[in-house]
């Protein structure tokens, strides 16, 4: 049932920033994934350990997103609060994507590390090549390098959250 709710939230939230920042709106994505982000909290059997890999998963955004501002891989729209930083709507969505590490380290089972960063570097290019098609960003040419570039973050943050879910949970 767990699985179920985290990717009900994961998939609202998904939509909502997709199609918001696709027209030119950061708040639906940053409104939904609150309300997830609370929801989520809420039902948490391990509140504390979720919540630290929240803020885990809102750091690594920052540092990752900002890179691939920097670097001109990839531009965002609805970009607020700054053109500099990742939009809030996408944040929101590394946050609620914490959400779902607890049940995805279980579906990974053993060696889910190593599943864990496939499983980012496989999904994340998909997700945002999918958000490019709703205009909520634009790769840079040749696409195959932002793509590569998502890739390789989330295949070292999505373990890198199941490391702080396991220790926080200890």
């Amino acid at each position: 049932m767990r699985l179920i709710i985290d990717i009900v939230g994961f998939q609202l939230t998904w939509w909502a920033a997709a199609l918001g920042a696709g027209a030119g709106r950061w708040e639906p994505g940053l409104a939904v994934g609150m309300v997830v982000l609370m929801v989520q909290l809420v039902m948490s059997k391990t509140r504390a350990a979720t919540l630290a890999t929240i803020v885990a998963a809102l750091v690594l955004a920052l540092i990752f997103e900002t890179a691939m501002i920097a670097s001109g891989l990839i531009t965002y729209a609805a970009a607020w609060p700054s053109q500099l930083l990742p939009p809030a709507w996408l944040v929101a969505l590394w946050m609620v994507f914490a959400t779902c590490i607890d049940a995805t380290a279980r579906m990974l089972g053993a060696n889910g590390l190593i599943k864990g960063a496939l499983l980012g570097a496989v999904l994340a290019p998909v997700t945002y090549w999918a958000g490019a098609g709703f205009s909520a960003l634009t790769l840079a040419e040749p696409v195959w390098m932002p793509l590569a570039a998502t890739g390789l973050a989330w295949a070292i943050a999505t373990p890198l959250m199941m490391i702080v879910f396991a220790r926080m949970q200890r």
